[in-house]
C-alpha cells in the first residue's frame, strides 16, 4: 500500500504546470558608454488563437507590447547594464487578473499573473555573454484536480517520514 502512494505522488509531479513559449530575450552586448541592448521577440503564432497584451519588466517596468511584436530595449539608463552574472525577465499582464487565452488547439491557458525567464552563464563563463538568449514562457495556472492529487498525497508523505526508525541492538561482542 504505501508504494501506491508514493507512486501517485509521483505521477501527479509532472501534471503540476503547464507552459508555453512565447518568444526569446537576447543579450545584445554593452556599448562603449557601459549601457547594454537587448532583443525582445514576442511570436505566439501558432501557439495562442489570438495576440494578446503583456508588459514586461528588465530593469524596469515597459509595455504593453502586443504578443506578436520584437523590440529593442536600450541602449540607456533604465536598463540592466553589464557584465551581469545574470538577467532577469518578469513577464505580466497589464491588468490585474490575467486573460484566459485560447490555444490553437482549441483549449484553454490561465496563465500565472507573473512569469519569469533568466540568462545565465554559460558553461565555464563567469558573465553571460553577447547573443545569448533564452525563450520567454509563461506558466499556468495548476488545475484544481492536480493540487488536489498532490494534497492528497501530502499526509501519506508525512506519515512515512513520522515512521519510527527500528533499531538495531546488537549482542555482546567477542
Amino acid at each position: 500500500m504505501p508504494r501506491i502512494g508514493f507512486l501517485v505522488i509521483l505521477l501527479a509531479a509532472p501534471l503540476f504546470a503547464d507552459s508555453i513559449t512565447i518568444g526569446t530575450l537576447t543579450y545584445l552586448g554593452t556599448n562603449s558608454a557601459g549601457y547594454s541592448s537587448y532583443s525582445v521577440n514576442f511570436d505566439t503564432t501558432g501557439v495562442t488563437a489570438h495576440p494578446f497584451e503583456l508588459n514586461l519588466a528588465l530593469g524596469g517596468s515597459f509595455g504593453p507590447f502586443s504578443s506578436v511584436q520584437e523590440l529593442t530595449l536600450g541602449p540607456g539608463p533604465g536598463i540592466i547594464n553589464c557584465p551581469c552574472t545574470a538577467v532577469e525577465i518578469s513577464i505580466y499582464f497589464p491588468s490585474s487578473q490575467p486573460p484566459t487565452l485560447q490555444l490553437v488547439s482549441g483549449s484553454l491557458f490561465h496563465p500565472l499573473p507573473i512569469t519569469n525567464s533568466f540568462i545565465l552563464p554559460l558553461a565555464g563563463q563567469m558573465f553571460i555573454q553577447p547573443g545569448q538568449s533564452v525563450p520567454i514562457e509563461i506558466t499556468a495556472v495548476p488545475e484544481p484536480g492536480t493540487m488536489l492529487l498532490v494534497a492528497s498525497g501530502l499526509p501519506f508523505l508525512l506519515k512515512c517520514l513520522q515512521r519510527p526508525r527500528r533499531q538495531i541492538i546488537s549482542g555482546p561482542s567477542s
